[in-house]
């Protein structure tokens, strides 16, 4: 767990209920040196108990609010790879 990130994500308002569970699931999943982590939405899925459909509404909107990004990956022979996704903090 990054337990910067888990901190911060518990400061984040105006975000749904799913949204914020969400944040809270990647920052459990996050590395604590690089604030990246890469699960499928599956994973992310099975941990907070929800549909993935849900996970990938909610990971799109964190996005979109600056919170997160994300990074696309694919192997060399063009097969998909669970995306990678990096906090953005707030610069101090």
């Amino acid at each position: 767990m990054n337990t910067k990130a888990y901190s911060w994500a518990w400061t984040q308002e105006n975000l749904t209920a799913q949204q914020k569970l969400i944040l809270l699931a990647l920052a459990f999943l996050c590395n604590e040196d690089t604030n990246t982590l890469s699960p499928s939405t599956g994973r992310i899925a099975r941990l907070v108990g929800i549909a993935e459909p849900t996970v990938r509404r909610a990971l799109k909107a964190l996005v979109e609010l600056g919170l997160i990004s994300r990074e696309v990956r694919t192997e060399h022979d063009g097969a998909t790879l669970p995306n990678a996704y990096t906090f953005i903090f707030p610069q101090a």
